[in-house]
């Protein structure tokens, strides 16, 4: 169904960044690996952190998406506001 979706409704990539937030969290849940290199440049360009802690929360959450997080985030890090910093080590580190 995430094919069908995305086809007809081109989540992926949207600039729309509410729509990207819903869409990506609906992918890491469900598994849709094809976001993912969206997803990732989502996380390097948006620094909202209503949008990032809770991507970051459920990527960590998720076992097979561990890796891909904190890569991302090790990439992302110094572009984002030293209090966004702290609360996503903070999810890395299990607080």
């Amino acid at each position: 169904q995430f094919t069908e979706l995305d086809k007809a409704f081109k989540f992926t990539g949207t600039q729309n960044a509410e729509t990207a937030f819903a869409w990506y969290m609906q992918t890491i849940k469900g598994g849709y690996d094809v976001a993912d290199p969206a997803l990732e440049d989502f996380l390097m360009s948006v620094g909202r952190g209503k949008f990032i802690y809770r991507l970051y929360g459920a990527l960590n959450a998720n076992p097979e998406k561990q890796a891909f997080a904190k890569r991302v985030y090790a990439n992302a890090r110094d572009g984002y506001h030293p209090i966004a910093q702290r609360r996503i080590d903070g999810i890395f580190a299990g607080k």
